[in-house]
């Protein structure tokens, strides 16, 4: 249980070395775990153990189970919605939004501060167009996690929402500063959903200018940058951020794959 308690904290905070340290032992003793606990074992870690990716549907399958074996645990209910939101459309749920938007509204029965199914609550709003409801679980997010690594997301994607244009430059240094789960939010709403897309462009620019930055992550924004001029009809300019994604070592297989793009 401990080794478990290792993963799940180590998510949220990028610690690969340790989560896979936690996955492995884990993994090795769950012949020993009560039922509920193997089910969130089979949800944090994957169906198929350490190592070994399982598909959307499989997981999201784990995550049901889990939630139906664990339905007072906020956690549990919360990884069956955030299953849902991220890509239960991609696996021919139809209804995904909507069954996303009740488990993470379970989630907050059992928790109002749950700050995770708060922050997704906001961004769902937000994608559906419901300014009333994504500016409410904004505020409640913000007021219980004000300085998470997602909070500088969260207040782009409302300034987005209500065409804040002054807000969104003022955020546009911090979120590039910021990277991780913030920068991902302003990626997905530019390149998924149109929201700013000039302006994400010039986020992804200023975070790649990190004199700091490792040559893995300066890849992975190369990468992003790519997805969005794609996104946004521009292949010349995303072959371009290909090559320096290249140049800074992403993988040969993936340059080609990108490329037949």
């Amino acid at each position: 249980l401990a080794a478990l308690g290792l993963v799940e904290a180590t998510d949220w905070v990028g610690d690969v070395e340790r989560r896979t340290r936690g996955a492995r032992l884990a993994w090795a003793g769950r012949d020993a775990l009560p039922e509920r606990e193997r089910a969130r074992l089979e949800s944090v870690v994957g169906p198929r153990g350490p190592g070994q990716p399982a598909s959307y549907r499989e997981q999201h399958e784990a995550n049901g189970r889990y939630a139906r074996l664990a339905p007072d645990r906020p956690e549990a209910i919360f990884r069956l919605g955030d299953g849902l939101f991220h890509y239960g459309r991609a696996i021919g749920i139809r209804d995904a939004d909507a069954q996303a938007r009740l488990q993470l509204q379970r989630a907050l029965t059992l928790d109002s501060a749950f700050a995770p199914a708060l922050e997704h609550l906001a961004l769902l709003a937000a994608r559906d167009g419901d300014t009333t409801a994504a500016a409410q679980f904004g505020r409640r997010f913000l007021a219980v996690d004000p300085g998470s690594e997602s909070a500088e997301g969260v207040r782009w994607r409302l300034a987005a929402m209500r065409g804040d244009r002054t807000t969104l430059e003022a955020l546009l240094p911090r979120v590039a500063a910021r990277g991780s789960t913030s920068l991902s939010y302003v990626l997905g709403a530019g390149a998924f959903e149109g929201v700013a897309p000039e302006l994400t462009a010039r986020v992804l620019q200023e975070a790649m200018r990190r004199p700091e930055l490792p040559a893995n992550e300066r890849s992975s924004l190369a990468l992003a940058a790519h997805d969005l001029a794609l996104a946004r009809g521009r292949p010349r300019e995303a072959a371009g951020h290909l090559r320096v994604g290249a140049k800074e070592g992403l993988p040969p297989v993936m340059v080609l794959r990108e490329r037949v793009k």
